[in-house]
């Protein structure tokens, strides 16, 4: 299956549901951008929280070039919830799936990236700290012209 998330470059729009460790559901929308460039690819993306708090989650992403034929890619990141972060990239079937763990081993995260069509996939991830849940999300990402 040829995947676009992550194999080209663009804007991706993001709404979906933020939870948090207590449950609250909480609406989040925001952005996603990947870029190439000759030895990674980046993936850079904003969700804000929409309970007038002004919460900000963020990160950037860079990735060995997923186009290599290897089974499985690694990066590093800057994640607000987690901070520096090296993890694990698998691409399968009509999924990716990134996991995670913190540089100083609190954190870990899962998330899977669903193709429903070239230009809209959809996230559901969660967020450990210590072996606890921290939060989970599920997110629609659509492609922007």
């Amino acid at each position: 299956m040829k995947h676009t998330f992550y194999f080209e470059e663009g804007t991706w729009g993001a709404k979906g549901i933020y939870q948090t460790s207590g449950g609250e559901a909480i609406p989040v929308e925001g952005k996603a951008r990947v870029s190439h460039t000759a030895d990674k690819w980046l993936y850079e993306n904003e969700m804000r929280v929409l309970n007038g708090s002004g919460e900000v989650f963020s990160g950037r992403y860079e990735i060995d070039p997923l186009n290599s034929g290897k089974e499985v890619y690694f990066f590093k990141a800057a994640v607000t919830t987690s901070g520096l972060v090296s993890g694990k990239t698998l691409v399968f079937h009509d999924s990716i799936l990134n996991t995670y763990e913190s540089d100083n081993k609190e954190y870990t995260s899962h998330e899977l990236f669903l193709k429903i069509e070239d230009t809209i996939y959809l996230s559901r991830g969660a967020l450990f700290k210590n072996s606890q849940i921290s939060s989970c999300w599920a997110i629609q990402l659509t492609k922007t012209p």
